[in-house]
């Protein structure tokens, strides 16, 4: 997970604004205070983990590794959904809608 510090209420003010705008569709966001954190996973695990320790270890000496300034050039609200591919079913994700955040001028 990459935990993400916003420097002005612009993304607290989107979440609002998305949650207003979903209205009776935010029952899941609805269930919790308003969040106190932005983050992304960017790791994703497909096998058994071996070696827990290791991994936690690696982790906690990285945390801390990816100090910098971001700016959000666009948005996609995602959802996810099985999908039948060939007979195996898995999870996909399914853009739902996109929108710019940076003006050019």
């Amino acid at each position: 997970m990459v935990q993400a510090e916003p420097l002005d209420d612009g993304p607290w003010e989107l979440m609002r604004r998305l949650r207003a705008a979903l209205g009776p569709l935010a029952w899941f966001e609805d269930q919790w205070q308003e969040r106190d954190i932005w983050y992304a996973s960017v790791l994703h695990v497909a096998a058994p983990i071996l070696d827990a320790p290791s991994l936690v270890s690696w982790t906690a000496a990285r945390r801390q590794s990816l100090h910098h300034d971001l700016v959000l050039e666009s948005l996609t609200l995602t959802r996810f959904r099985y999908r039948a591919d060939g007979g195996r079913r898995h999870m996909a994700m399914e853009p739902w809608h996109s929108v710019d955040l940076v003006t050019t001028s």
